[in-house]
Formats: C-alpha cells, sequence, structure tokens
C-alpha cells in the first residue's frame, strides 16, 4: 500500500524511517527558488495610461528580469523602475509548484506558490514568473526568456531554478526588489526533506499557472520528452496545470549505505600535537566509516575535502557490513594552504559512482604550520605625528610550537652619515602561541632623530619587514651654513689662518726684508650676540702668528661649548692693518717647510684699525667672501695660494684629515661644516659680479685651473675653521624604545562531528540537484 504526505514551505517536517529513503543531503538537489517581494510605492497601485508603449515595455520588463536576476544572485537590494511604463504592473497570486517523490512504499509532495509580476497592456499581458517571462496575446501564450529549468539525460539529473514572487505594498514612491532572508530555502529544504522521507524512485514537477500553455511547451523542450523515454509532460489545461514526470531518477531499492561513523582526524607524526599538519609534509586523514548495507563499496570511499584549498579521494574498498578505518591522503596543499592557520575539512563517504553518500554534520579543523616557532611579519607600516614615529607591523606566529624571540630594529638614515647611529637596535622579547597573530606598535619619539628620510627594517629569527618614513620634528642635520641649533654640543676648531706678504722693517739705508703675517680675529657669534672670541697661544686677540703660523694644534684654537635653546649660529671673521711687533724665525719652526730667508713679523693683539670686514653670516656682510661645506655640500675643488710661505686651503684640509689627497670631496659626516673665508680680495678689486654670491669663489677656481703653479688671490684659505654640532638627546647605540607587542586570538582545532542516526533510511544520489534562495521583492 502506498502512502502519501505533503511538505509545504511553512511547516517543518520530520524524518521517516523507512530503510531506502534518500538522503537529501547527499544528492546535490539544487532549485534556485527565490521568493520575491515588492515593495510597491503607491505609485505602482494607481493605473497607469492605457496606452502602453511596446518598446517601453519591452525595455522595461528585460530591465526588470535584470534586477531580479540579480537580487537573487547578489542578495543586493534593486530598485525597479515602474514610472517608465505605461500600463497597469501588479503582483498576482498566481501559479503553484508542487514536486512529489514517488513510486515506493511513501510518497512525499514539497510544494509552494510561485506569484507573477504582471505587465497589463492593451493588446496582450506579459509576466514574469518562475524565473521566466510569459507573454498572453489572448490567442497564445510563449516564454519570452526561458526558466533555468532542465534534465540531464546522461548523469540523470534534474535542475531547477524557480523564481518565487511575492508583494510587499508601502506608501513610497520606489518600488524596490529584495531578497527575503527570513524564507531563504525554504522550497529547497522542502524538496530536499521530500526526498529524503521518500523512497520512491520517480519525480513529478507539477505547476499550475494561468500562464500553463507556455509551461507547457517550454517543459516539453527542456526536459526533452522526445529524447528520453523516462520523461513524460502532460497538459491539463481545464485544471491550468502541467505535469512532468521523471522515471527511476535514482535507485532506492540496490543502492547501498556507507556512513560516516567517526572523525579521527589528520595524522601530523610524531611531536606534533593533536589536530596539528607539518607545512609541506604529506596529509593524512582517517574516519571511521559504517557499511550499513553488507554490500562491497569499491575503493575510492572516502572524499576529504579542506576549506578553500584541495581535496582527497580513497580508501579501501569495504566489503563487509560493520566499521572500518579508512585514510586519505591530500596532496598539493603546499600550492594553496598558507601555514598559521586553521583550516576546516569535511569528511563524505562515496558509492561507487563518486556521488557523496554521506558527510561529516560539522566540520573538523587542522592547524597548519612550520616546525618549531616561526615569527613572520606582514602589513609593515609607519604613522608619523606631532612627537612620534610609530611602526607598525603584523607578527605571526606560523610555527607549531608557543615561543618567544627578539625581535631587532634596523634604522637607515637616507641622507648622508658619516656613521650609522641606528644599526641594529635590539627590542624586546615578544611571546607568541601557535598561530597567533597581532600587530605591534615600535614608537619612535622624533626629537632622538635626525630630520631626513628612513628606511626602518624589523627582523625576528625567521623574517624581516621594511617600511620608510620621514622625519620632520626633530634635530635638523644641518644645511649649508649652521642655521638654528638647539640641544646641541658644538665644537669650533681654527684649521689655518694664511694671510701674508713680503715687507721691510727698520729705515734707510739698511731695511730688513721680512714677511709680515697679517693680523685678524675670529668670533662665534649666537643670535646675534658674541659668543666667544678667539685667542692665540699668548692670550691676545689675533689669530695669525708667527709660532703658529701653519699649526694650530694649541686648545686655543677650538672652543667647546654647550646650546640648550634654539640659537641662530655664526662666525665673524676680520682683518686689521699689519702689524711688526714681534718676530718669529721660520727655520725654527718644525712644522713649517715653505721659504726660510724672511722672518716673519706679527703681534699679540689685533690693531684697532680694520683694514677688510667682518665677513659676518648673520649680517649678511661680505657673504661673497665665505663658503661652507657640509655632507650636503661637501665638494672642494682645487684652490692656488696666496705666496709661498703660504698652503692652499685643499693642502690644509688634507693636513686636518677632511679630504683624501687628488679627491675634491670633503669627507664631513652630518653636523660637520667647514667655513672658507676669504678675506684678502673683493669682487671690486678683481673686476667680478658684485651680485653673484659665487663670483669670488669662481674666479679663485678659475685662476687655479688656468695657472695651477702660480700663487693668486682670491684662494679663500685666509682662515679655515671647522664646526662639528653634535645634537644632544641623540643616542646612536640604543634609542629609547618601548614596543607594544600587541596580541591575537590563539587558534582551536579538533574533530569533526557525525551523527550516523540521522542517516538511516536515505537513498543516496538523488537526481535532483536543488538549491533554493528565497528572495523578497518589495
Amino acid at each position: 500500500m502506498t502512502g502519501q504526505d505533503t511538505v509545504h514551505t511553512s511547516n517543518e517536517a520530520g524524518r521517516g524511517l523507512s530503510p531506502v529513503v534518500g538522503i537529501v543531503l547527499l544528492f546535490a538537489m539544487v532549485v534556485l527558488g527565490a521568493a520575491l517581494v515588492f515593495i510597491a510605492g503607491t505609485s505602482m497601485i494607481d493605473a497607469f495610461e492605457a496606452q502602453a508603449d511596446q518598446e517601453r515595455v519591452d525595455l522595461f520588463v528585460d530591465e526588470t528580469d535584470h534586477q531580479l536576476m540579480t537580487v537573487a544572485a547578489s542578495g543586493q537590494d534593486q530598485e525597479l523602475p515602474i514610472d517608465e511604463v505605461d500600463g497597469d504592473v501588479r503582483v498576482v497570486d498566481d501559479g503553484h509548484v508542487n514536486v512529489t517523490w514517488h513510486g515506493g512504499n511513501i510518497d512525499v509532495t514539497a510544494d509552494d506558490d510561485l506569484g507573477a509580476l504582471e505587465f497589463e497592456l492593451e493588446d496582450r499581458t506579459i509576466a514574469h514568473q518562475g524565473g521566466g517571462i510569459w507573454e498572453d496575446t489572448g490567442d497564445t501564450v510563449r516564454a519570452d526568456s526561458e526558466p533555468q529549468i532542465g534534465y540531464d539525460g546522461e548523469s540523470g539529473t534534474l535542475e531547477l531554478r524557480i523564481l518565487q514572487l511575492d508583494e510587499d505594498v508601502t506608501d513610497g514612491g520606489t518600488t524596490m526588489a529584495r531578497a527575503d532572508h527570513t524564507v531563504d530555502g525554504s522550497l529547497s529544504d522542502a524538496i530536499n526533506d521530500a526526498a529524503e522521507r521518500s523512497d520512491g524512485e520517480n519525480v513529478t514537477l507539477s505547476l499550475t499557472s494561468s500562464y500553463h500553455e507556455g509551461w507547457y511547451q517550454f517543459l516539453t523542450d527542456a526536459l526533452g520528452e522526445d529524447d528520453h523515454d523516462e520523461v513524460t509532460v502532460e497538459h491539463e489545461p481545464s485544471d491550468e496545470r502541467v505535469v512532468a514526470t521523471i522515471t527511476e531518477i535514482r535507485d532506492t531499492t540496490t543502492q547501498p549505505k556507507l556512513y560516516v561513523e567517526e572523525d579521527l582526524g589528520p595524522d601530523g607524526g610524531e611531536d606534533i600535537g593533536d589536530y596539528q599538519l607539518e607545512y609541506g609534509e604529506p596529509m593524512q586523514f582517517e574516519a571511521a566509516l559504517t557499511n550499513a548495507a553488507g554490500d562491497t563499496f569499491e575503493s575510492p570511499v572516502m572524499n576529504v575535502s579542506i576549506e578553500d584549498g584541495p581535496a582527497g579521494e580513497g580508501g579501501d574498498p569495504l566489503s563487509a557490513e560493520g566499521t572500518k578505518n579508512r585514510t586519505v591522503s591530500v596532496t598539493d596543499a603546499k600550492d594553496e594552504l598558507d601555514p598559521g592557520y586553521t583550516y576546516e575539512y569535511t569528511i563524505s563517504t562515496l558509492d561507487d559512482a563518486g556521488h557523496k553518500l554521506d558527510t561529516l554534520d560539522e566540520p573538523g579543523s587542522f592547524y597548519l604550520g612550520k616546525p618549531d616557532t616561526n615569527f613572520n611579519l606582514s602589513n609593515t607600516d609607519s604613522t608619523v605625528d606631532d612627537d612620534y614615529v610609530t611602526i607598525t607591523a603584523d607578527l605571526h606566529n606560523i610555527g607549531l610550537e608557543d615561543g618567544s624571540q627578539e625581535l631587532d630594529l634596523d634604522l637607515e638614515y637616507e641622507e648622508e652619515l658619516e656613521d650609522d647611529p641606528y644599526d641594529d637596535i635590539e627590542l624586546e622579547e615578544i611571546t607568541r602561541s601557535y598561530g597567533e597573530n597581532g600587530t605591534i606598535e615600535v614608537p619612535i619619539n622624533q626629537s632622538v632623530l635626525l630630520d631626513g628620510e628612513y628606511e626602518a627594517t624589523i627582523d625576528t629569527e625567521d623574517d624581516e619587514a621594511t617600511t620608510s618614513f620621514e622625519v620632520s620634528a626633530g634635530v635638523d642635520p644641518g644645511r649649508v651654513g649652521l642655521g638654528e641649533i638647539e640641544d646641541a654640543n658644538v665644537s669650533v676648531q681654527v684649521l689655518g689662518s694664511q694671510v701674508s706678504g713680503d715687507g721691510t722693517i727698520g729705515g734707510f739705508p739698511n731695511p730688513t726684508p721680512v714677511h709680515n703675517l697679517a693680523p685678524m680675529s675670529l668670533d662665534v657669534v649666537a643670535n646675534d650676540e658674541t659668543e666667544y672670541s678667539f685667542t692665540n697661544p699668548d692670550g691676545g686677540s689675533n689669530l695669525n702668528t708667527g709660532p703658529t703660523w701653519q699649526d694650530k694644534s694649541d686648545d686655543s684654537f677650538t672652543y667647546n661649548f654647550t646650546i640648550e635653546d634654539e640659537t641662530e649660529l655664526t662666525l665673524r671673521n676680520t682683518r686689521y692693518s699689519t702689524c711688526q711687533s714681534r718676530t718669529t724665525d721660520p727655520a725654527e719652526l718644525s712644522h713649517y717647510s715653505g721659504p726660510t730667508d724672511r722672518d716673519f713679523t706679527w703681534c699679540t693683539d689685533t690693531p684697532w684699525n680694520s683694514v677688510f670686514g667682518p665677513i659676518d653670516a648673520s649680517q649678511d656682510q661680505n657673504l661673497q667672501n665665505v663658503r661652507v661645506r657640509s655632507a650636503e655640500d661637501n665638494t672642494i675643488p682645487a684652490l692656488p695660494s696666496g705666496t709661498d710661505q703660504q698652503l692652499s686651503a685643499t693642502e690644509v684640509l688634507e693636513e686636518a684629515g677632511l679630504v683624501e689627497p687628488g679627491e675634491d670631496e670633503l669627507d664631513l659626516g652630518s653636523g660637520e661644516f667647514v667655513f672658507l673665508f676669504e678675506n684678502t680680495i673683493d669682487c671690486s678689486q678683481v673686476g667680478c659680479d658684485q651680485n653673484d654670491i659665487d663670483a669670488l669663489w669662481n674666479d679663485a677656481i678659475d685662476a687655479y685651473e688656468q695657472n695651477p703653479t702660480d700663487t693668486y688671490d682670491p684662494n679663500f684659505n685666509d682662515l679655515i675653521v671647522y664646526v662639528d654640532v653634535e645634537r644632544a638627546g641623540v643616542d646612536p647605540d640604543t634609542p629609547s624604545i618601548t614596543i607594544d607587542p600587541g596580541a591575537g586570538d590563539s587558534v582551536s582545532e579538533g574533530p569533526g562531528e557525525s551523527d550516523a542516526s540521522d542517516l538511516d533510511g536515505s537513498t543516496g544520489h538523488s537526481g535532483v540537484d536543488a538549491d533554493t534562495d528565497q528572495i523578497v521583492i518589495g
């Protein structure tokens, strides 16, 4: 005797107890049923003008179809341009669908309403129903756009994609189509449940609709009645119904049953935790399978599928009733999975045709990692605010073990710097459990950094990551000239003073030839005020004395001081009239190698009357007569000397170790400066352009290039001064950095869940592919 049961989408149905009822979850039954509800404004309810424009209607119908399918596929609300159509547009309660499994001991039906969106025109009606577009002229009904329903005779699979429509009237003026997630999947679930509860091998699709004539023509072709003996399509015009039946779409009597009894998990090998796998190594998954039929299942009997990754099939045949353990290997995981993450997997049993029979009710999960701890860096970035540079990076332990590592920070100053003060700064130790991924923050106070561009690299024992940033609120590394300085230790050192010329001492009739050393002074000027005036070893104000000619090693020629507040710092040089109160025999100067036929004449203090200068950058005086070299502008051309008793500027700098012989670049680091003064000649005396600040400098270069062996003025060797500004607060070894280690969620993994008792009575592969999307238009 045959039983009959009906499954409605609004009710919950229980499972049957027949041993030959199929499992709906295993036969991939897909019905794309999209229940659409209209949110219709008052404009939709109102009647449109009687005369419809056919072309506009056709365009609108096509656009409406596109919008409805977009909602069904994406779940995103779509606006329907109803106002663009002249005619009566409405959602009507028309159409009903049911799917019945029959032919066994228990017949079960799943059914629901279709609904239709109708465009009532003067000479015809166009309707969107079930995923198709139907045109009723009064004489005939045809499908302008066919629904997605079909039958594959080779695989024995009926595909159903049905769009359901419903109406929701609102007071708004805009008609919208939206997905109704509250009933999402209800029709396909009902069909799946019906297939599971019935042991029938036949399926019947019945459609009742005002557009039955079009449905009959469509289903006859779509299901291939003329090509497949198992397919029949009948038309019942009086009941406005079309009935399509496919016989023996599944085998319910001989199909054996194979269940996943228990997930035994992946095998990671010795010394690796449960449900942990080593990255790059083979993956083995084991499960206990139960053969409930007694018939032999040929290999492969088991499938393992990894989320967003590869799958594998295998397992020896199962030839007798009972429970046996089977193992499946999954390969190529290294190309598709990344270490440091947990992945879900499912285990399914397979019939001899490769169809899935039973699948874990809840997936299992495993952790994939590299050996030991492995600290990986990613998403490195840097931000700069008023006070701090903050370097951030995601620190992820992609290893298999918990552990700690010390991090290093390498700050590479991108601009010219003699020594890199920030190389390999040790940061504190960071701890991560396996799989833990958290963002670390490395804040650095800008005030301890030189202004300029940096490249920062964070290192772990396993990885490194780099980011770039620019500091503008730190310590100014210096430009041409000293400029504004604060929080700095300053050292000013006179390297050479060489203004001299031949003359005589004593009157007629026996004058004595001598070599006069011109007196000069040097002042350190801070904020336009004299900070310090240099003296010679005798305490006098004249720097250009006989005993110190070409030897400025005495401590009196070096001045060290500290600047705390922001200060405008520069140097001032003045030359005075010649004085001859003292003499020095050059032959007695061990450091001197020039002519010794004339004594040097000089005086301890500078006279009262100046003859050149002051050369003072702070007062913009005689700026043509001073050149400043720095790390950013360190070229030094060959320059002439003034007399045979003098050294050229290049020779003085070579003796000071600031330039290699034959080279044209000074070896200056950040904060180092060389001042080159010319206090003998100005442009008015050599005919150069007084408005060109480089004119005098270029004149000296040209003179040397034309006659390199001749003495010449200007030559910028009159006074040469070295300045070193060491910014306070910069610790070139270990800047004070406190790292924020961040924290991430710990990972968890474990077996999947299987409830074999739910699987009693499953039929295996159903032959119907169902997947329902309930969509509401409104």
